[in-house]
């Protein structure tokens, strides 16, 4: 098991990202054994996972409300 911090970004254009914003306190969960936090404020945003599960998608934290990617 592995611990990432995601990539911050600039806030995408809504009309061609998917965006996955986790309620606080329940983050998404995969089929891996890595997890992947907030590289802003390090709330856990994806557990369980695997990278290419969620390359696709931008992240927004429910904490700072970041945009970030894995």
């Amino acid at each position: 098991m592995a611990n990432y911090e995601t990539h911050l970004i600039d806030p995408p254009d809504t009309k061609r990202s998917v965006i996955l914003a986790p309620p606080k306190l329940t983050p998404h969960r995969g089929t891996g054994s890595d997890t992947f936090s907030c590289g802003q404020c390090g709330c856990i945003l994806v557990t369980n996972a695997r990278r290419e599960e969620f390359s696709a998608f931008v992240l927004k934290c429910p904490q700072c409300d970041a945009f970030s990617h894995v």
